[in-house]
């Protein structure tokens, strides 16, 4: 488990430009405080399916995101976070995980190849990851992961008028984050009745309040723990399908892929379901019955 120590680190030097390695430190400290906090956001879980697992599908993601660039010296901030989005797309792990590594792909396609990041390239990252995330799910719903990430690059553009200190404007991002939390329930009625906010938006300002800790030279450093890892996968192990079902998630890789055709074939064989990548690389998620799943698979050929 991640540990929060005093801090023995300076705040990054606003002077300086935001890097690569920058960014590493600051998906290092993201993670290890959403590991610190993983529980907090599972028992908050009811939306789409309350099987109480986002913060241990979000955390994973970011685990497999993080372990992309663990051993890179890479300093060009914009190929960092390619890497990221990478390992995100690859160990997404429930809705959560999904939405969380689209937001990672629309940010890394808006900064693109740039070697270091000021606060409208900042901007820009986040609004795109905003509306990446967004085109991800076949229908948004408010009061989500969804709402959170739009007032936070909201925030993030006001702050960025204000200030062109990277640190002022990741204040910001964390405060509205928070406060737009807050407001899940008064805009999904299922977080209303059970009297929760959204646990896939408390875990997204988590990951930044992380990144906000390193920027201000907090140390949250992460114990390797192999054994903790193990024990987070067997979490995840497949419910009777007399309960929730079964999350089904895989990857397919070929060369010129149809999302939107895989799209429609999966959305036709079971629930809660998310389709992303291009035509090279698709990851699949849909929650369903293994039998449902299978006979679907079966009568849509073409899908094979």
């Amino acid at each position: 488990m991640s540990s929060s120590k005093p801090s023995s680190q300076s705040p990054e030097d606003s002077s300086q430009p935001c890097n690569g390695q920058s960014l590493k430190r600051m998906a290092r400290a993201g993670l290890a405080w959403l590991e610190k906090n993983y529980e907090k956001v599972n028992a908050l879980n009811v939306f789409p399916v309350p099987d109480g697992d986002t913060g241990t599908n979000m955390l994973l993601t970011m685990r497999s995101a993080y372990k992309e660039i663990a051993n890179s010296d890479e300093k060009n901030i914009g190929r960092v976070a390619q890497l990221i989005y990478n390992g995100a797309l690859m160990g997404a792990r429930g809705n959560s995980g999904v939405i969380l590594s689209q937001l990672w792909r629309g940010f890394s396609a808006a900064i693109d190849s740039s070697e270091t990041l000021d606060v409208q390239l900042l901007v820009r990252g986040l609004q795109e990851a905003t509306r990446t995330a967004y085109r991800a799910v076949q229908e948004p719903v408010e009061g989500t992961i969804l709402t959170v990430s739009r007032e936070v690059a909201e925030a993030a553009e006001i702050a960025a008028s204000e200030n062109a200190d990277v640190r002022y404007v990741m204040d910001q991002i964390v405060r509205q984050g928070w406060d737009a939390v807050k407001r899940t329930p008064q805009m999904l009625a299922v977080l209303r009745e059970a009297g929760v906010v959204d646990s896939g938006g408390c875990g997204l300002v988590y990951v930044l309040e992380g990144m906000q800790k390193a920027l201000n030279g907090e140390s949250l450093d992460i114990e390797a723990d192999n054994e903790r890892a193990a024990q987070l996968q067997s979490a995840l192990a497949p419910q009777d399908e007399l309960g929730y079902g079964y999350d089904v998630q895989f990857l397919i890789k070929g060369q010129g892929l149809d999302v939107e055709k895989v799209r429609a074939d999966i959305e036709a064989m079971g629930d809660s379901t998310l389709v992303v990548g291009d035509s090279n690389l698709i990851k699949v998620h849909v929650q369903s019955t293994i039998r449902g799943f299978l006979s679907a698979m079966v009568l849509n050929r073409e899908f094979c």
